[in-house]
């Protein structure tokens, strides 16, 4: 995800948590308001989230790296799904059984979305796919919940 306000990463951690993500990827794009992330509060909102939902393992927080070296270090073989709005596929189609041993991703924008350099580097890459979270324009912190769901109903 791409750093957001404080209040509003508050949620997208929380809500993310809750439904099972197993990592956090903070990066920031060239919209990004937010440039750092205070790892000591996100910790807190993962573990109390990680208790109210029953979940055993707490989600990694990666450091904060700027998008396009963030891109490079990703392994080829882990799929990354990026919300787009000037995207019409609707549909989570690369995870099937082939598949379920890569890593997912789901990279969201900040608010404004990705810059025209962002999308054009994202569409360049072959283990980048963008979808569409619907007709929408959706806040950051709406579309990590709502591409996470989509996402983990596809997987599981």
């Amino acid at each position: 995800f791409s750093l957001i306000k404080s209040s509003k990463l508050d949620y997208l951690i929380q809500k993310c948590t809750e439904i099972g993500v197993k990592s956090f990827v903070p990066v920031i794009s060239q919209k990004s308001v937010a440039k750092n992330l205070n790892i000591k509060r996100t910790e807190k909102i993962i573990k109390e989230s990680c208790e109210q939902s029953n979940q055993l393992i707490l989600p990694v927080i990666h450091e904060v790296e700027k998008l396009e070296k963030k891109l490079k270090s990703f392994d080829k073989n882990s799929i990354i799904f990026f919300a787009d709005i000037n995207s019409s596929n609707n549909k989570i189609e690369a995870v099937h059984e082939n598949n379920k041993n890569h890593e997912f991703y789901l990279l969201v924008g900040p608010e404004g979305d990705f810059s025209l350099k962002e999308r054009d580097l994202l569409n360049s890459m072959s283990n980048c796919i963008p979808i569409s979270l619907g007709q929408n324009i959706l806040r950051s912190e709406t579309a990590a919940v709502v591409g996470l769901t989509l996402l983990n109903s596809q997987i599981n």
